[in-house]
């Protein structure tokens, strides 16, 4: 789902001004929009890498070409995401939780990593 909220949601809107504001002014991105940015850039290769098509595309002979022209028009079946979306729904944090989380602070338990 993060994947596509990169191409899709409001976010894509705010990192393209970012972008365009950045390359036309030569002015840097803040820290936490440059992270914001990584991070959703990250998600999106990650998804294009990992969960890659293996459609198979078919090459047609065509009177017009010399060799076989590939045919781009698959027919996809899309994904029924509104189950995803329901639980999302359902399971999100409030703003709330988020503030009682803030208040209550970090886990004094350490965290090994790997």
């Amino acid at each position: 789902m993060h994947g596509g909220n990169t191409l899709i949601e409001k976010n894509t809107s705010q990192l393209r001004q970012h972008a365009l504001e950045t390359t036309t002014s030569k002015i840097a991105l803040q820290p936490y929009h440059q992270a914001h940015l990584s991070h959703c850039l990250y998600i999106l290769l990650q998804t294009l890498t990992c969960d890659f098509s293996t459609d198979m595309i078919t090459h047609n002979w065509m009177a017009t070409q010399k060799f076989p022209f590939p045919d781009f028009s698959i027919n996809k079946k899309c994904k029924d995401h509104s189950k995803l979306l329901e639980w999302q729904t359902r399971e999100k944090l409030s703003v709330e939780m988020w503030v009682e989380m803030s208040e209550r602070g970090h886990s004094t338990e350490t965290r090994e990593t790997v």
